[in-house]
């Protein structure tokens, strides 16, 4: 069995939905792609003056609202998603 097969199947993954339900513990190869698209972020993010991380949020194309980013690096892969035509939807933080 290759490395990566061996690292995932004992993933557990909860997604948390916009109406408040959590859908847990389901193994990470049984998880729909599509089960992501009602998802909402699993934190929240704080700011407040003098903290060492750049969290905002970035309003984008793919999904029409905006997405949550916790660093710089977040917000430059946001970027790079958005603009990517084959990007149909992006989630930050569902599980």
């Amino acid at each position: 069995m290759p490395s990566d097969e061996i690292a995932t199947e004992s993933v557990l993954v909860a997604v948390r939905f916009g109406d408040g339900t959590v859908d847990g513990d389901r193994a990470w190869a049984d998880i729909d792609i599509e089960m992501f698209r009602s998802a909402v972020q699993w934190r929240t993010f704080r700011w407040y003056h003098g903290q060492r991380r750049h969290s905002g949020s970035y309003w984008c194309v793919p999904t029409s609202d905006h997405v949550i980013y916790e660093s710089r690096l977040e917000l430059a892969r946001l970027l790079f998603a958005d603009f990517d035509k084959s990007v149909r939807h992006i989630a930050s933080q569902p599980f």
